[in-house]
């Protein structure tokens, strides 16, 4: 009995999601939610629903950026934080078109270099300018391999265009224009594609949808219905497993690490060089105060947990952030509760997914 709840509460999640691609709907991480709070319409914010569970989506359009030149994720990290979207993610998005400028480009320029740009994989439209090249390859490309070859082939000074979907925002149409102009301090932006705006007829088409699949299925009392004006909340008692996105902080990029000695500190021309993803070492012109250092510090701290910083003499400072989570660690925290059937995914450095096959409680989702 308790392996078909199991394979009832799958297939009824399948259903949501294929109900919902449209809208592009994510499923909301519980831990960031009140669990023994009372939301709107009279819904409990848990994943308990005396003996069943909840499924939680809420409508993610997701925004495309198209930048003329490279920037950091923790750039955009930074524009994202001041606007107050944490949850938000980021992900650098493979390409088969790139726009590459540059003043080497010009004349025969062009021409020469793609008996090159061949070896990397089959160009499927080659279109020059005045030091723009317009570029299309049949297979996606990695942005890093382009950079070499241009780079080899005598053109350092050349820019290419780098692609980056942010999904998870809570912004409307004014807020989406006011991350366009933040990004836009950054590097000069090529394309900005804010995707389509979730309306309550999208919203209730995607519940009715959802109702008609969930009922055909024979399941017992099933509640769907919409959470204010972008998320949807399904009530499946009796089916039990959890599904919990967790997204642990990354430490802190060399842009803002900059920005703090810059900005808080007033100092210019410190060199800030990564030595491993989560370590850094500070290179200052000239010798830090025992003060600076001490604010540097609890600063830094401030925007992530140290594992170490260490003043070496007079011209260097080594910064270590913890490292980042790991797949073991994590599962042998939900082993620890007691779990047995479960899985982790990794779906980036800082993000996993943990799947269970019985329902976690809110105490174990505390802990």
């Amino acid at each position: 009995m308790r392996r078909r709840g199991i394979r009832v509460f799958a297939i009824i999640a399948v259903i949501v999601a294929l109900s919902i691609a449209t809208l592009s709907l994510r499923e909301i991480n519980f831990a960031g939610l009140n669990a023994n709070g009372t939301g709107p319409l009279g819904l409990t914010l848990g994943l308990d629903l005396e003996g069943g569970s909840d499924l939680w989506y809420q409508a993610d359009i997701p925004i495309e950026v198209v930048f003329q030149d490279a920037v950091e994720e923790s750039q955009i990290r930074s524009v994202l934080d001041d606007l107050e979207q944490t949850r938000a993610t980021i992900r650098s998005s493979l390409q088969t078109q790139f726009m590459i400028r540059g003043p080497s480009l010009s004349g025969d320029a062009q021409e020469d270099l793609r008996p090159s740009l061949e070896t990397l994989a089959a160009i499927e439209t080659f279109i020059t300018g005045d030091g723009v090249l317009d570029i299309t390859f049949e297979q996606t490309l990695d942005r890093a391999v382009l950079r070499s070859l241009l780079d080899e082939s005598e053109h350092t000074g050349a820019s290419i265009t780098q692609v980056f979907t942010i999904r998870g925002l809570s912004l409307d149409g004014p807020e989406r224009a006011g991350l366009r102009d933040g990004l836009a301090q950054l590097v000069a932006i090529e394309r900005f594609d804010p995707g389509e705006e979730v309306t309550i007829e999208k919203m209730e088409g995607a519940v009715s949808i959802i109702e008609r699949r969930v009922n055909a299925l024979g399941t017992t009392q099933p509640i769907i219905q919409t959470l204010g004006d972008d998320r949807i909340v399904v009530q499946l008692p009796g089916v039990g497993g959890s599904s919990i996105d967790v997204t642990f902080l990354g430490p802190p990029g060399v842009p803002q690490i900059v920005a703090v000695l810059e900005s808080l500190l007033e100092r210019t021309g410190d060199s800030v060089e990564p030595t491993s993803l989560n370590s850094y070492v500070i290179r200052p012109i000239e010798a830090l105060s025992t003060g600076d250092s001490d604010t540097l510090q609890e600063t830094l701290e401030g925007l992530a947990p140290l594992e170490s910083f260490e003043v070496i003499g007079e011209d260097e400072i080594t910064v270590t952030f913890p490292p980042p989570p790991n797949q073991a660690a994590i599962g042998g925290i939900v082993a620890g509760l007691g779990h047995e059937g479960f899985t982790v995914q990794s779906q980036s450095v800082n993000s996993f997914t943990i799947r269970t096959n019985e329902a976690l409680t809110t105490d174990e989702l505390d802990a």
